[in-house]
């Protein structure tokens, strides 16, 4: 992520997609398929039911900042943690963070951690409400990979092992409450860069993956600096 001169409002709305009140014509996180994503094809995939998506906005401002999606997935028991196995199912239900962006002109200032913990604090309540038995996402290989790369790490995501998506990473939902604490209301929400599809001929990564179990300490510090951020839910 680049430094930026321009820091993101103090005052931040994170809202449901809605295509009128939401202005995307401005975006760009420096990754083209995101932009195109984000500005043709996401109206389609939310009416269709694939996902739901997450905008940032400035207070009085409707120029999108940042987002994230999700969307339900399945992912083979033979890859994960050995639990998976001892279901004795061929697939175990996940929630997939299809994407993850902020504006280039921002990156940097905290505004894709506040996403990521927003989004992993939803994917908590949505657990509890149907069978998620992790978060699943794909880390966007790019100029920025290994940095990105080590960000999920330290939020403790591993990798999935799946060897047609060697970019692919988890954390289940049992390590997502433990590192993120007390549990958030579905009335109240989460209130909390950039992650897509990996592209051909991955490049192993060497950032070496620590336990979830010892991310605690740090994403507790990352979930106290992280931007204010006020959710609310909108139709599209």
């Amino acid at each position: 992520m680049p430094a930026d001169a321009t820091a993101p409002a103090a005052n931040l709305t994170l809202a449901t997609f809605n295509k009128k009140a939401h202005d995307r014509s401005q975006f760009s996180c420096g990754f083209e398929p995101i932009d195109n994503f984000l500005k043709s094809s996401l109206t389609d995939q939310i009416k269709a039911g694939m996902v739901t998506a997450w905008i940032a906005t400035a207070e009085d401002d409707p120029a999108v900042l940042g987002f994230y999606t999700l969307g339900a997935m399945a992912v083979r028991s033979e890859f994960g943690p050995a639990k998976w196995q001892r279901a004795r199912v061929p697939d175990v239900p996940v929630i997939y963070i299809r994407a993850v962006a902020v504006r280039k002109d921002i990156q940097g200032k905290g505004l894709g951690s506040a996403l990521v913990i927003d989004a992993m604090k939803r994917c908590d309540v949505i657990s509890e409400q149907m069978g998620a038995a992790a978060i699943v996402l794909d880390v966007l290989e790019d100029e920025a990979f290994e940095k990105r790369w080590a960000f999920y790490a330290d939020l403790g995501f591993e990798p999935l092992g799946d060897p047609d998506n060697k970019h692919r990473v988890f954390i289940s939902m049992a390590d997502v409450r433990s590192t993120l604490g007390a549990k958030v209301t579905t009335e109240n929400g989460p209130s909390r860069q950039t992650g897509t599809q990996s592209t051909s001929s991955p490049k192993q990564p060497t950032t070496r993956w620590r336990s979830s179990r010892g991310t605690d300490d740090s994403l507790a510090k990352r979930t106290a600096s992280t931007l204010p951020i006020h959710s609310r839910h909108r139709r599209l």
